[in-house]
């Protein structure tokens, strides 16, 4: 044997396995046939190996070329392929060889295994390839943390479970990997020693600063437990802290911890992590046990985490049997009724405590729908349910306002037809059969119409002409003091100017209501006020107990004059009845609306709360 050889192999013998009796340099060279490399991490690099012996591929792992062959690698390296074939498991990929190659660093070769990892299982989730479901990921964690608890108890702590180190393989395999860092106890030992004569030291010894995160780390920084990160002793408990932190991304898709540096570190090592899957992901759906488990997996406390792998194996299983823990749905529904209590308590402002009750009612649902015989949550569901909010919410005030502009936009079709084509013909027809006197103050009348009915056409393609200010009805106003001026003030004017008002303070915006009242009674006093002023002709005198009425616009008088004014009398009062009547049957409608659905919010709340909530019967009054 090479001095070389030799001297590995004395270094690397101990009472439970002696290298030397593994396959020498050239026993190794004359059995293995490297064809290419696998891939590197960790202590070394995986080649891909031909058996001559028994014509078969394995793969091969051995420390990297960069590496030292000897010392702390080496010990390392060793203890890693020790670990790995002492452990007897379906998950743990066999160990076949222990030797050393012809620089003296010890190699072992195992079975050649096929698939992908667990990290790049999730990967194809969060890209939505539809080739991974999270039954089956489940399905294989619940096997990792069961292959980790045949481990602790045969004394081995692995110390770096990642998704990275879980290997899916084609055909359902699942391999737990890299061994190299594992902690292993005698079997007189109650804990297992936190340091070791490789150089380990906790990362919280390292000197300020995330570039000595990985200088001398045991562990990936991402899945440590808070106290492998102070150094103190771990134990199994510390691997279960891993598993639940992979079970966390598996039901989130987001890690854990996605920031890993030095103060993130500290501050997790001291407060513990925040594992509340369903407010971090709220979109994933999480099932609350599986939620309840990795909260409890994570505990800052290891004495207050899953005692083992397997009872936090146990409890995923329960999840995927379909069978619900009542104890922990009753657990959980009692925090969901805490966190509404604090929710409403923290809300002062008009606006926080409407926000808050509808984040309090979400929470109560959940816990119904936990427990539904929960009292605190029925009792707090029938206080909001009797207390209707004063304050409209934002998405209510947005329903308004789209129904609103839905009903404008039929009222704005009316005002065109009504403004800038019915009313115009149908006066231009009467005062031609009736008889012009003055077309210039019948064509500004009937321009004063075209103007209202334009701008009822810009505001219906805009939206926005009449936000601020109702110009519609202003210019309709206008249009009746010209009617009022040309036509006398007491003739036609105040039926126009009363239908008008009336619909368009149904129809218009609740802030311009006033506003619309006052330009129709200004449109009734302006005529009349303009010919006591003597601006205008005056158009109606009192002589002999009689009311005689002229007109500066048109003949008045006959048969043509009566036609016409029975005809726009009644055809307004006609086209407004329509109008006003459409929107009747749309309020009828919306109260209907209204009615079915609070049937059928009704039905949804529990029964109990639905008889909490209503009023007491009145007594019968004595006779």
């Amino acid at each position: 044997m090479p001095r070389s050889e030799a001297d590995a192999a004395d270094a690397f013998g101990d009472p439970e396995g002696d290298l030397r009796a593994g396959p020498s340099a050239a026993d190794a060279a004359r059995r293995y046939d490297v064809t290419h490399k696998l891939g590197e991490g960790g202590l070394g690099e995986v080649l891909l190996c031909r058996d001559r012996c028994l014509g078969r591929d394995v793969a091969m792992k051995r420390i990297a070329g960069s590496r030292p062959v000897a010392g702390t690698y080496s010990a390392r390296f060793l203890r890693e392929a020790r670990v790995q074939g002492r452990l007897e498991h379906p998950a743990v990929v066999p160990v076949h060889d222990l030797g050393v190659d012809e620089r003296g660093a010890p190699f072992f070769t195992m079975r050649r295994v096929r698939g992908s990892t667990l990290a790049d299982a999730l990967d194809r989730m969060r890209a939505r390839s539809g080739d991974v479901t999270l039954h089956q990921l489940l399905a294989a964690w619940v096997r990792v943390a069961l292959a980790v608890h045949y481990a602790h108890t045969s004394g081995v702590v692995h110390r770096d479970l990642k998704p990275e180190n879980v290997m899916l393989g084609d055909f359902g395999e699942v391999y737990v990997l890299d061994w190299g860092v594992a902690k292993v106890s005698g079997p007189d030992e109650a804990e297992v020693a936190p340091l070791d004569e490789s150089g380990e030291r906790p990362v919280l010894a390292a000197p300020a600063g995330d570039e000595a995160l990985t200088d001398g780390m045991v562990g990936t920084p991402a899945y440590m437990a808070p106290e492998q990160i102070r150094g103190d002793r771990v134990d199994a408990r510390t691997d279960v802290y891993a598993l639940g932190a992979i079970l966390f991304e598996i039901l989130t898709l987001t890690p854990l911890h996605p920031e890993v540096t030095a103060s993130k570190l500290r501050e997790r090592a001291e407060r513990g992590p925040d594992a509340r899957a369903r407010d971090r992901a709220p979109e994933r759906d999480v099932p609350p046990e599986l939620e309840a488990a990795c909260l409890r997996a994570t505990e800052l406390d290891p004495a207050r985490r899953y005692p083992s792998a397997r009872a936090l194996a146990e409890a995923v299983e329960r999840f995927l049997s379909g069978h619900r823990d009542l104890a922990t749905r009753r657990e959980l529904a009692g925090l969901h009724v805490a966190a509404a209590d604090r929710i409403l308590g923290d809300a002062t402002a008009d606006g926080a405590r409407l926000a808050a009750r509808g984040h309090a009612l979400e929470e109560l649902g959940r816990a119904i729908a936990l427990d539904h015989d929960n009292a605190d949550a029925l009792d707090r569901l029938r206080a909001l349910l009797r207390d209707a909010p004063k304050e409209r919410p934002p998405e209510v005030e947005r329903a308004i306002e789209d129904t609103f502009v839905a009903s404008r936009k039929v009222a704005l079709r009316r005002a065109m037809a009504l403004y800038g084509l019915v009313g115009p013909l149908a006066f231009l027809v009467g005062w031609s059969i009736m008889g012009v006197q003055s077309w210039p103050l019948a064509l500004a009348t009937l321009a004063s119409y075209l103007v209202a009915g334009f701008v009822a056409w810009r505001t219906y393609r805009d939206g926005d002409v009449t936000r601020n200010f109702p110009w519609i009805s202003l210019l309709a106003g206008f249009a009746f003091v010209l009617t009022g001026v040309s036509l006398g003030p007491l003739v036609l004017a105040p039926s126009l100017v009363i239908v008008n008002t009336i619909t368009h303070v149904i129809v218009g915006r609740r802030e311009h209501r006033f506003a619309i009242m006052a330009i129709g009674a200004l449109s009734l006093l302006a005529p009349i006020a303009l010919e006591l002023a003597g601006v205008v002709p005056s158009t109606f005198a009192f002589r002999d107990g009689a009311l005689v009425l002229t007109s500066p616009m048109v003949r008045l008088g006959g048969p043509a004059t009566v036609a016409f004014l029975v005809v726009v009398h009644v055809g307004t009062t006609i086209l407004g009845a329509a109008g006003l009547r459409r929107y009747r049957d749309a309020l009828e409608r919306a109260e209907a609306r209204s009615i079915a659905h609070a049937w059928i919010l009704e039905k949804l709340v529990p029964a109990k709360a639905r008889v909490a909530s209503e009023p007491p019967p009145r007594r019968p009054r004595a006779a």
